[in-house]
């Protein structure tokens, strides 16, 4: 979830009170109540995509910034404590156009990020003060774009996003998985002749993986 504002970043947390019956949860927007909200940023849009709970306390969160950074879009991450105080910001990329859509706490610490950068699929760790451990791109001669991360069960990370390089479409799915210093183990493509693009991965009860997008190519629609 993302909360666009003119200008800039804004986070809110909410709180969900629901009911239980007959084990199904029920809640409306009457539900949820603001404890604070906080707006983050400078001159230009500031975007948050996603965020994460800090294993040290806090928040986490990811996006990008057109008010700081080298280029004209920049990676953005902000840590934040659990009232919504900056505790430290960080940019990274370079003159092109950089973008971060997932968080998540890394395996041994720190946390990995996953998004574009000019027009590459772009995978950044970082240690629990924002210093750079590493990052990669992949991809091929086209566009291509990580909007999801998460740690894979036997080691390693596995990314969802989409490639314009690969597969049989216009757009098809596409999943990458690497180890723990961001080598290639595997990547697969996914779809039809249309569009199809996934935005979220996770790992399956039982073993395996869910992932969730759209497509272009099968069904009723489009």
């Amino acid at each position: 979830m993302y909360l666009r504002h003119s200008r800039a970043l804004i986070i809110v947390i909410f709180i969900l009170a629901f009911s239980c019956k007959q084990k199904e949860m029920i809640f409306s927007e009457d539900d949820a109540v603001s404890v604070w909200q906080r707006k983050y940023g400078g001159n230009g849009i500031d975007i948050a995509y996603s965020i994460c709970p800090a294993k040290e306390g806090g928040y986490l969160v990811a996006g990008y910034t057109e008010s700081y950074g080298a280029g004209g879009r920049d990676v953005y991450l902000l840590k934040i404590d659990e009232n919504g105080n900056k505790v430290w910001e960080r940019t990274y990329g370079g003159r092109s156009d950089d973008k971060a859509y997932s968080i998540c706490p890394a395996s041994g610490g720190g946390y990995v990020v996953a998004g574009y950068s000019g027009g590459d699929v772009y995978l950044l760790k970082i240690d629990e003060n924002g210093n750079k451990v590493w990052e990669r791109t992949y991809g091929g001669s086209s566009s291509d774009y990580a909007y999801s991360i998460c740690p894979a069960p036997g080691g390693g990370y596995v990314v969802a996003g989409y490639t314009w390089s690969y597969g049989a479409g216009c757009s098809d799915v596409y999943l990458l998985k690497i180890d723990e210093n961001g080598n290639k183990v595997w990547e697969r493509t996914y779809g039809g002749s249309n569009y199809d693009e996934a935005y979220s991965i996770c790992p399956a009860s039982g073993g395996g993986y869910v992932v969730a997008g759209y497509t272009g190519s099968y069904g009723a629609g489009f």
